[in-house]
């Protein structure tokens, strides 16, 4: 589905992000509201996580989690733009979404990096607080070349508010 309008409607308890494709085809998602306010784009970004892990929940691409190799940072190397594949890291359990199509490995760490602060959000918003590694990228030889760790996230939030 290509995308041509998102509307984001934020209630007392919950909040709906709506995707409108060309072809008349809608994807809704409903998130909880949680504690903190949050803007359209966040509520937009965690929707699309919501998407991603609906996506891959039940497929067999579900692996056991594992620690992450060293990350490379050749921000410039350009990739084979269908040759990355993006794990999301829940209670144990690898959801892989295969064929990210990203321009260069700076792409690919943005990307893995925003993804973990929208899993961060969702965790904090219903009361959880998760450890170990929440995103990484694979390149098509299955090396690891990207990844976030929750503790990265947590220290970059207790540092913004002075902890």
């Amino acid at each position: 589905m290509e995308v041509v309008d998102t509307r984001v409607l934020q209630g007392q308890d919950a909040h709906l992000v709506e995707f409108q494709g060309e072809g008349g085809e809608q994807v809704r998602v409903t998130l909880a509201a949680g504690e903190t306010a949050r803007t359209d784009e966040q509520l937009v970004d965690a929707a699309k996580v919501v998407l991603v892990q609906i996506a891959t929940f039940g497929s067999d691409t579900a692996t056991p989690a594992d620690n992450p190799e060293p990350v490379g940072q050749n921000y410039d190397a350009p990739v084979d733009a269908d040759s990355y594949s993006l794990e999301y890291e829940d209670d144990g359990v690898v959801r892989q979404l295969p064929g990210i199509k990203l321009p260069h490995l700076g792409a690919v760490e943005a990307e893995v990096r925003r993804s973990a602060e929208d899993l961060w959000r969702d965790a904090l918003d219903n009361n959880r607080a998760p450890t170990g590694w929440a995103v990484r990228a694979r390149n098509a030889q299955g090396t690891i070349v990207a990844s976030v760790d929750y503790s990265e996230l947590q220290s970059a939030s207790d540092d913004a508010i002075g902890g």
